[in-house]
Formats: C-alpha cells, sequence, structure tokens
C-alpha cells in the first residue's frame, strides 16, 4: 500500500491530495518505525544488529523519518538534498 502511495504522487498535485499523502506517508513512516522499535525490544540490540535485512530495514526507517522530519522544518527549496531521494530509498522496503 505504501508504494502504491508513493506511485500515485505526481506533478502539480492539488494540495489537498498532497497534505493528504503527507499525513499518510507519514503514518507508515511511525508505523515501520514502531515495528522497528518493538523488534529491537524482542530481540535486544544486538540480535537485532546482527540481522542484515533488520540493518537494512532500519537504514530505510531512519531516512524516512528523516525525510518527514525535514518536511516539516523546512521549506524544500532551503534543502541542501531533494527530499525525493530520501522517498526513493522506501521503495527498496518491497525488496525484503
Amino acid at each position: 500500500a505504501n508504494v502504491l502511495l508513493m506511485a500515485a504522487e505526481h506533478y502539480r498535485m492539488r494540495p489537498a491530495t498532497a497534505e493528504a499523502f503527507f499525513y499518510v506517508n507519514l503514518g507508515f513512516s511511525l508505523l515501520f518505525a514502531a515495528e522497528m522499535a518493538l523488534k529491537i525490544l524482542a530481540l535486544g540490540v544486538r540480535n537485532y544488529a546482527h540481522s542484515h535485512w533488520n540493518k537494512f530495514d532500519a537504514v530505510l526507517v531512519l531516512a524516512s523519518l528523516v525525510d518527514m522530519l525535514l518536511a516539516l522544518l523546512a521549506a524544500p527549496s532551503a534543502l541542501p538534498v531533494n527530499p525525493l531521494v530520501l522517498r526513493a530509498l522506501r521503495i527498496f522496503r518491497c525488496a525484503r
């Protein structure tokens, strides 16, 4: 569902639609972060970090949260990196 939502974003979206997409993406990001936190609590940091897939997932979750934080705090033109680059990383979550 998250990938379909990201694929539905397009140039010149209506502001109300773009805002709805932002909040749905934020919900997905928080859900993935909660999943990561629960896995760390259940497995412990050492066992969690033992799996390469978990490390990969953690990088994607952290990149997603940084993307959302940058979008909330700064205007896109003021950022040194285009937030779409961070958003594109989330597509790799399907690789799991």
